[in-house]
Parts: structure tokens; C-alpha cells; sequence
């Protein structure tokens, strides 16, 4: 079952060409050419009682329910009649025996169209142009423009509207005349094309990017036999040792470099092993950057440092990959109340901040602080970038041992229990 995410993504796609709809030939296709196309695939039949599209007529909310859902395929609403059999009503005037009960059902469950107040859902009522504008924006997740005013849109619509437009999806701006069906086909055809894509014959490398400091992502068009099928990386002429994994459905792989990290320079991926004539394009390209850092985040879970000789303070620096950062501690620096810092790196990628917050000692820097009261600012930056992490730390009491437990079963060097000199657990 497909989710309601693809319309989300298809929606954000879609909809950005609504607003050319007066053109006919977009895609050099007739808005008659797309319906017949999509009749043949059963998302349409006949919309008047002759069978034919009655294009410049409005569209129902009934219509786009069913549309919607059969592109999707929600509920397992499908053209061959294999949907689930709904045994509640979900609307108030949507009726057990109605042709689009199941597609209603569907879209209302996966939150693409809602109902009236009253609980209707007004199945044979034209959708304007603004209502779909409003479905649209709540479906991607926008929050309306607060006291936003669009001109021929009503106030309740204004804010959602403006939010499209401020995300860059155009719509006409007829908001408060019906949509029709010339558009609903114009739009079921574009969103079918982009939730499913039919495979073309060749195969062709759509995208290369890193996704990792040591991963790059390629994808295809089409999948390929991973028996036959390999993936060369290339820095420049130079050729990358790396390992591919391929995705359940042969069409994305990730290729992992195992003796150097991805560095600025000019890469190429190359799709080989297959017959030349079962491939379309072979190459894609991509510029990398060096690894950088994004941000740091300390990894403490208390706002509280102990009165001691040995604080410990851990962070963790990311790249712009989302990882936990590969530099070495050398390109960090920390500081102290004031004090500069070298920090470590211990083994599961942290940056480690040592310091004597006491008056005594090496290093001492608790001159002045109070325990239990003081506040002590500390900070991590990135040499490079300056990237910073800054965090007030509550100074505590000095800490004392309170107890001691043992973790783990004990080992006796002789028998099950203490019970001679010189024995040991």
C-alpha cells in the first residue's frame, strides 16, 4: 500500500504547474491526450453519461477523492475493484452503497481531504480553487500566514494560500471559482507521472552525491542485475577503492570508500558491467567539499559539574552529513571560564574537556567560585569555522564516595567464596 507521504511529495511537485493549466499542450500532450492515458490505467472512466471527459466542467469533491486515492493506491484502492470493504460510514452524507465510498474512506483516513464542521463531507459539491489550496497546504504541513490577505481569496484561505506562495507553489487565481476538470487531469497526470514513474527501457545513472564523509549515494532509473552491474568512483582520473551495497529494489546504491574519505574535488561515478545496449547513460558527476563541521552539541545530560580536580565535559561535533565528525581533537579548542583548553577524543568520537575546577592543584581555576552557586561558562569551537558550543555549567559540591557496587558477576581465584589467605575476588 502506498503511503499518503507520496502525495505529500508529489503534492509540493504537482502543484507548482497548476497554474499553467490554460496551456493544453503542456508536456506536448492535450489535457484530452492525458485523460485517455489515465482512463487506460483506470485512475478515469467516462465523467458524463456519453463517456466522455466533459473537461470544462467543475469537479466534485467525490472526483478527487477517487483520483487521489487510485493514484496512491490508499486502503488498497485500486483500478481493478480490490479495495477494502468499508462497514462505516465516514461521512454523514457519504452513504454504504456509494460509488466513491471506499476512495472517501481512504483520503479522510490519510488526511488528505477532511469533512465539514457538521460532520458532511458534501461528496457532490464543486472544489474552488482556494479549497484546494487550503488541502494542499495542510497536507504539506504548513502553518497559515497569520492575518494574511490575498486578494480574491477569502480570510480564511488568505493564510494558506500565501504560504504556498511563499514556499514557491503557484496557483491560479480564480480562488473562488470551481476548479475543473481539465485541471484535475492536468494535475492527476503530472502527480501520477511523479508517484508512478514508469521504468524506461534503458537504464540510466540519475545522481551521484556523498552522503557520508565515506559514503556515496548513486541512483538509477531502472534496477539493474547487482550480479553483473558495478559502480566506479573516481576523484579527478583517479579511481576510489569503495564497496557497493545496493537497496532492495536494485535502483539506489551506496558505495563506501574503504581506504580514504571524501575530499573537495570533482567525482564520477560509472555504471559498467552491463550490455552498452541496456544502458541509456552511464556517468554522473558531483563536486565535494571538504569535511567541515556544521555544529556541536555537548553530550552531558546534567547542567551540573562537580567541586573536583577532574571534571570531565563531553561534546560532539557533526559534519555536514549529519555524523559525528572524523577531524582530530587538534581542530577543536575549548576555553574554561576563560581558560583555553586542548580537548581529546576518546573512542566513541566525543570531544573531551578535562580541567581542576578546585583552588588547588595543576591548572587550578576555581579561584573565586562558590560551590553550589557559581556558574561556569564553557566553550568548544571549531578552529576552521568557528562552529561554537557554549554551555553555563552549575558548579556542585565537591563529590565523595557514597557507595560501591559490583557490576557483574564475581570471579574468585579459588572456589566459589573467600575462605584462605592470599585468595582473591
Amino acid at each position: 500500500m502506498k503511503k499518503s507521504l507520496s502525495l505529500l511529495l508529489a503534492i509540493a511537485m504537482v502543484f507548482s504547474l497548476f497554474a499553467g493549466v490554460a496551456s493544453a499542450a503542456d508536456n506536448g500532450k492535450t489535457a484530452l491526450e492525458k485523460f485517455n492515458e489515465l482512463k487506460a490505467k483506470g485512475i478515469f472512466a467516462g465523467i458524463d453519461e456519453q463517456g466522455t471527459p466533459g473537461l470544462d466542467q467543475p469537479m466534485t469533491r467525490a472526483q478527487y477523492a477517487r483520483v487521489a486515492a487510485l493514484i496512491l493506491g490508499l486502503q488498497g484502492i485500486s483500478p481493478n475493484g480490490d479495495t477494502k470493504v468499508v462497514t462505516e460510514k465516514p461521512f454523514k452524507d457519504v452513504e454504504l452503497d456509494a460509488w466513491f465510498v471506499e476512495e472517501v474512506a481512504a483520503v479522510k483516513e490519510a488526511g488528505i481531504m477532511v469533512g465539514n464542521p457538521d460532520g458532511t463531507f458534501n461528496p457532490n459539491g464543486n472544489i474552488t480553487v482556494q479549497e484546494l489550496a487550503v488541502v494542499t497546504a495542510q497536507s504539506l504541513g504548513l502553518t497559515p500566514v497569520e492575518d494574511a490577505k490575498v486578494e480574491g481569496a477569502d480570510d480564511w484561505a488568505a493564510g494558506y494560500i500565501q504560504a504556498l506562495l511563499n514556499e514557491g507553489i503557484n496557483f491560479p487565481t480564480n480562488y473562488k471559482e470551481p476548479a475543473t476538470r481539465e485541471q484535475l487531469v492536468v494535475v492527476a497526470y503530472e502527480m501520477n507521472q511523479v508517484v508512478n514513474p514508469e521504468e524506461p527501457e534503458k537504464v540510466s545513472v540519475v545522481s551521484a552525491k556523498p552522503i557520508g564523509v565515506q559514503k556515496v549515494e548513486v541512483k538509477l532509473d531502472k534496477a539493474v542485475d547487482t550480479s553483473k552491474a558495478t559502480l566506479t568512483l573516481k576523484r579527478g582520473s583517479t579511481t576510489i577503492n569503495t564497496k557497493a551495497e545496493f537497496s532492495a529494489d536494485n535502483k539506489t546504491a551506496v558505495l563506501t570508500l574503504t581506504d580514504t574519505k571524501v575530499i573537495a574535488g570533482e567525482y564520477t561515478v560509472t555504471l559498467g558491467g552491463l550490455d552498452d545496449s541496456q544502458v541509456a547513460q552511464k556517468t554522473a558527476s558531483f563536486t565535494a567539499e571538504d569535511e567541515t563541521v556544521q555544529s556541536i552539541e555537548f553530550v552531558n545530560a546534567s547542567e551540573w559539574i562537580p567541586y573536583s580536580k577532574y571534571v570531565t565535559l563531553k561534546a560532539k561535533a557533526f559534519n555536514q552529513y549529519g555524523e559525528a565528525a572524523s577531524l582530530g581533537a587538534s581542530n577543536f579548542t575549548a576555553y574554561v571560564l576563560g581558560t583555553e583548553i586542548q580537548p581529546k577524543k576518546d573512542a566513541e568520537g566525543n570531544l573531551v574537556v578535562e580541567f581542576n575546577i578546585t583552588t588547588s592543584g595543576s591548572n587550578a581555576l576555581g579561584n573565586g567560585l562558590v560551590q553550589g552557586s557559581s556558574v561556569v561558562p564553557v566553550y568548544i569551537y571549531y578552529n576552521e569555522n568557528r562552529v561554537t558550543a557554549q554551555k553555563q555549567f552549575r558548579l556542585g559540591t565537591a563529590p565523595f564516595l557514597s557507595k560501591v557496587e559490583i557490576a557483574g558477576d564475581v570471579k574468585y581465584s579459588e572456589g566459589s567464596q573467600l575462605s584462605a589467605a592470599d585468595q582473591k575476588a
